[in-house]
């Protein structure tokens, strides 16, 4: 399908630009607000007993505590290519940015960083990261 790009044309109907609001379920507010505030250095929001809310660069991300996560006894099956996500589509430099950072902050990556060139020659480079909870982030640039 292809479809005329009317995303401006849709934005003029908000006085301001909506921002993106997702909840995920996480097994430690500590260590949540440690990976996300602390490692990725995003700005804590709120903290109550049983959430944390989070901006996750300009969006607004929920992590609401729970036992065990569902379909956890599973998890040593999840690869990189089957996998829910939530992440950033970066410009080029900051994507590299982002991986020299990681990588000097010793961060594991759940998928190593890669760059791949399309057949017009343009980047697309992507990372992931997984959180205490088990949650995947996706960084990538080069994305239409």
């Amino acid at each position: 399908m292809n479809k005329k790009d009317d995303s401006d044309q849709i934005l003029a109907e908000f006085t301001s630009r909506p921002r993106f609001y997702s909840v995920f379920l996480v097994t430690s507010l500590a260590k949540t607000v440690e990976f996300y505030c602390d490692i990725l250095g995003c700005r804590l929001i709120h903290l109550a007993a049983n959430e944390v809310e989070i901006d996750f660069f300009g969006n607004h991300v929920c992590g609401q505590l729970v036992k065990t996560l569902p379909g956890s006894e599973h998890s040593e099956n999840r690869r990189p290519s089957n996998h829910p996500s939530f992440g950033l589509v970066m410009s080029s430099t900051d994507w590299h940015r982002a991986v020299d950072h990681m990588n000097y902050i010793g961060v594991k990556f759940f998928l190593e960083p890669t760059v791949e060139s399309d057949s017009a020659g343009k980047e697309h480079a992507l990372f992931l990261l997984e959180d205490p909870s088990g949650n995947i982030l996706e960084f990538k640039s080069g994305a239409s």
